[in-house]
């Protein structure tokens, strides 16, 4: 029929519409992971609209703290017999870790030529996360003997939720006289590192903490490690925890009875190794001098160190009985704690009830 009938056509006409045709995509949804997504775009009129353009174009929503990247490929297709066309979607970054803002999104949206007003969008949607750190284990002791050192594989994990491809930092301090290697790497006072956690969402950190016992005045020392995702401020700590000791030290001989030399153990305890022991001798009484050498430089793992004592003389010959030899030595470690005294067993024969009396005693006193 004619198009405004009050119109008196004297010929028959061909009219030209532009159609604009609805547009709708499947699946429906939004893209909410990284990678590539497939998405089929279908002209919506009252007849199949084959052979023709769906245009496609994507754009990222500004204030997220990383935009993402979207593309999406072809960025234009022709419709087949049934008005279909097929496009990817290609996303990454969707995965952003920050305290606070928005999550990166943004969106693709599809039309049938530049000028029309129906579309197909299909939103992007990510995610913005801030996980926590669990430190296992998070603290410990150095032992009550033996060692001075605490070896431990720390295991740091991203919690709430587990993310992997992410950057851990880590950062050590020591307390002297405490040391701190991570990884292996040389021992110093501090120490610092990186790793990429798995997909578990984990890395591990081998902390050695050395030198963790010490004597007074020093405090007890620790060493401290720092933990956090490199996008976030929250740090997650590990900590091992040193000793300040007073040892009490004993002697595996005493009284010495002979001269000559005398080898002897000193125990510390609680026993650690690495400290040195040292004797000090009061001068002798009436004899020669006796001396205390250690043939060993520091503790063994059992708080051990070995001594020779050596001993000239301890029996003296003197008409006056009230002349007695003496002679002591005390062996203590850094200066503190208790003593281990080695004493010597000497004496004047001529205050001894001997017979035959010995000669160069004068005459016995009854």
């Amino acid at each position: 029929g004619p198009v405004n009938e009050f119109c008196n056509w004297t010929a028959a006409r061909r009219y030209r519409f532009i159609v604009d045709p609805g547009l709708t995509a499947s699946p429906a949804t939004a893209v909410t992971t990284n990678g590539s997504s497939v998405r089929e775009v279908t002209l919506n009129w009252g007849t199949v609209l084959a052979g023709q353009t769906i245009t496609a174009s994507c754009v990222t929503d500004a204030g997220a703290a990383v935009l993402p990247t979207i593309g999406v490929s072809p960025s234009s297709a022709v419709t087949n017999q049934d008005g279909k066309a097929s496009f990817t979607i290609t996303t990454s970054g969707l995965r952003l870790i920050a305290a606070s803002g928005p999550a990166p999104s943004g969106r693709c949206t599809f039309r049938a030529h530049a000028g029309s007003v129906n579309t197909a969008v299909v939103e992007v949607q990510g995610q913005r996360i801030a996980p926590t750190l669990n430190v296992n284990p998070s603290s410990v002791n150095v032992p009550n003997s033996g060692s001075t050192e605490v070896d431990r594989v720390v295991v740091v994990g991203t919690r709430s939720p587990a993310e992997g491809g992410v950057t851990i930092d880590a950062s050590c301090t020591a307390q002297a006289p405490a040391t701190v290697s991570l990884d292996g790497s040389a021992a110093g006072s501090t120490q610092s590192g990186s790793k990429v956690t798995n997909a578990s969402g984990e890395v591990t950190f081998r902390v050695l903490s050395q030198n963790l016992v010490t004597l007074p005045p020093t405090n007890a020392p620790l060493v401290r490690c720092l933990f956090k995702l490199r996008q976030l401020t929250a740090t997650y700590e590990y900590v091992a925890q040193g000793r300040q000791i007073t040892p009490s030290v004993s002697l595996s001989v005493n009284p010495v009875t002979q001269t000559g030399t005398t080898a002897f153990t000193a125990t510390l305890s609680p026993a650690y190794p690495g400290f040195d022991i040292v004797p000090v001798c009061d001068p002798a009484q009436n004899i020669p001098q006796v001396t205390v050498q250690e043939t060993s430089a520091t503790t063994n793992a059992s708080g051990q160190q070995t001594f020779n004592v050596t001993v000239p003389q301890l029996v003296i010959t003197d008409p006056n009985p009230s002349v007695q030899p003496s002679a002591l030595c005390r062996l203590r470690a850094g200066g503190v704690g208790g003593t281990g005294t080695l004493t010597f067993r000497t004496g004047n024969v001529c205050a001894m009830t001997l017979s035959p009396f010995p000669p160069g005693c004068g005459e016995p006193v009854n």
